[in-house]
């Protein structure tokens, strides 16, 4: 269970008493189990069982240090936050075969080996000898963690205690030059929503039509696709484009890759400071600082295991004024049942995986909802989500209220939050978090998507987004600003593709993407051409003529289709993402 998770995960001042019960559980287990096998010490029944443990233990050995991820998709599982992963499991129906095979050779190796049990021995002892050394590693690395995350959090005692003390005090340090745009010079936002489905926001606007009027200059681009459905193999595409993707990569290491995209997305940003702007960068994936790219390069990199808690975490539950209310629910969080689930999690062969961590249904209001539990943890999963929840949903609202325009010159940024992402909170009528949350999706959409929470916190999004526009309008800053809003992919949950009460097609390949050019000022307006959220490169190396190698659109050339958003359209069916994808992968592969 220690090797398998890390202490980020609970409150930290719960680490010691939660590992001090997780090996009281262990040498009690252990007593327990010689105690009983002493009874059929020398008999025939003895050997059986030793046999059968010693092929669990095989067995488990090989998916916890082998087997760790989804060998069949090649995909490891997702990050976690709060013992809840960022994105939901998919099981696929080659697993049960991939642990048929495991059984059978577990079963041949350890018979193999009490044939020959001097050498079982000797193994053994490696064996054990090995769990040992990575337990104290696993040990080490956790209190290596908990003083991290003891430093991050660390506030002076007589800021948290006055209860009259300003708020934003409490926001990280880079905040400031973050958020700054320049009132004369031009001004470069790309926001990104992670998650946001974009053709959601075609219900959005037609359940609020006066959310429309607000987004004056913005064309919406309903049929763009996405390049691949995780956060680190697209976001960085934004700001790189085709040439970086997971495809056009195919042939190399995920080490490769990754150093590629670090490497392309400094080259960006060099691009950009070489045309005049400061460069303002927050929540890329693949991104460190670098003191080698000199001045007017400022990156503030998310720690995506902690999902951004030990930035705005803490701003956020003040401005809310639900620090007691969380303090209460983490100090009631002792995760052992959670960190024991959790090791039984990767011990186990893929078919019980889904058991082991499987989502709860309740019904709400008439409308039933999903959420994960853990199987020996299944009453506190509701707190942790929601805990989860707190920490992606924190960035956004605190950043576009807490703006400025002290800068002198250029500026560009790149902000990534988590506000639509996994797990969904809020309230979409008051954007608060809530334990007691319902949802505002339209009836005829909810056998569309799994969880109709996620609409609710898309909601929220672009209520945030006014905020912001609202600001740069009442700054009189709105035509020197160039604003993209965009999301690294969707969840597949597209009514388009018209498949209820199942995930639609694809790999969550319909992201958000909408785009304010300098000094536009018209209605609304719809573009209908395939688009890629890739292409936003594009369009940002065109707009600022640089970008060495050049940028440009993949399908610029194409004749301009845009339309009024006054009655939102559906598309034409599950094929239309299907053939987009292929399109792009074809021309660019």
């Amino acid at each position: 269970a220690i090797y398998s998770s890390d202490v980020s995960q609970f409150d930290v001042s719960q680490t010691y008493q939660t590992l001090s019960a997780l090996f009281g559980i262990c040498l009690f287990l252990c007593l327990i189990t010689i105690y009983i096998t002493s009874f059929f010490y020398h008999t025939r029944l003895l050997k059986l069982g030793s046999y059968g443990v010693s092929v669990i233990l095989c067995i488990g050995l090989v998916y916890t240090f082998v087997l760790d991820y989804n060998v069949i998709t090649g995909e490891s599982y997702p990050q976690m936050d709060n013992f809840v992963f960022k994105n939901p499991l998919v099981g696929n129906g080659w697993n049960k075969y991939v642990d048929l095979l495991v059984g059978i050779l577990s079963c041949i190796i350890v018979l193999l080996l009490m044939f020959y049990s001097h050498f079982l021995k000797r193994v053994t002892q490696v064996v054990l000898a090995s769990i040992v050394v990575v337990s104290l590693l696993s040990l080490q690395s956790a209190y290596a963690q908990r003083n991290d995350i003891l430093a991050r959090a660390k506030t002076p005692s007589n800021q948290i205690q006055a209860a009259h003390d300003d708020i934003q005090k409490y926001l990280p340090p880079f905040h400031h030059q973050l958020t700054a745009f320049s009132k004369t010079e031009q001004n470069i936002i790309v926001l990104l929503f992670d998650g946001f489905s974009g053709s959601h926001l075609q219900i959005v606007f037609q359940q609020f039509p006066e959310f429309e009027k607000k987004f004056n200059g913005f064309i919406y681009y309903p049929n763009t696709v996405s390049l691949d459905g995780n956060t680190s193999i697209t976001a960085h595409t934004i700001l790189t484009g085709f040439k970086t993707s997971a495809f056009n990569q195919r042939n190399g290491s995920i080490e490769d890759f990754r150093k590629n995209a670090s490497k392309e997305l400094k080259n960006t940003y060099i691009d950009f400071r070489n045309a005049g702007f400061d460069v303002q960068s927050y929540g890329m994936p693949h991104l460190e600082p670098d003191k080698d790219l000199g001045e007017g390069i400022s990156i503030y990199p998310t720690n995506w295991i902690f999902s951004s808690n030990m930035d705005y975490s803490l701003y956020y539950e003040k401005m809310l004024g639900m620090s007691s209310q969380l303090q209460l629910l983490r100090s009631q969080n002792r995760p052992i049942g959670e960190l024991t689930s959790l090791g039984l999690f990767y011990f186990a062969p893929y078919v019980f995986r889904h058991r082991i961590y499987a989502p709860r249904y309740s019904t709400v209001s008439g409308i039933e909802f999903a959420d994960y539990a853990w199987i020996f943890a299944t009453d506190k999963m509701k707190n942790i989500s929601f805990l989860s929840g707190i920490n992606t949903t924190s960035q956004l609202p605190s950043i576009v209220r807490n703006l400025n325009t002290s800068a002198k010159g250029k500026t560009f940024k790149y902000i990534h939050t988590l506000y639509t992402h996994y797990p969904f909170v809020l309230d979409s009528r008051t954007c608060v978090p809530s334990q007691t949350r319902s949802t505002q999706l339209p009836k005829q959409y909810v056998p569309f998507l799994e969880y109709p929470n996620h609409y609710d916190n898309e909601i929220c999004a672009i209520k945030q987004a006014m905020i912001l526009i609202d600001y740069l309008k009442k700054e009189s800053i709105y035509d020197n600003t160039m604003i993209i809003l965009v999301s690294d992919h969707s969840y597949n949950d597209l009514p388009a593709h018209n498949m209820p009460y199942q995930q639609s097609y694809g790999n969550a390949p319909n992201p958000l993407l909408m785009i304010k050019e300098f000094n536009a000022n018209k209605p609304l307006q719809v573009d209908s051409r395939l688009m890629s959220n890739a292409d936003v490169y594009g369009i940002l190396c065109d707009t600022l003529q640089t970008c060495v190698g050049g940028g440009g659109m993949i399908f610029v050339k194409t004749t301009l289709k845009v339309e009024r958003l006054s009655t939102p359209k559906t598309f034409n069916g599950r094929m239309k993402f299907k053939d987009a994808k292929t399109s792009i992968l074809k021309r660019y592969g």
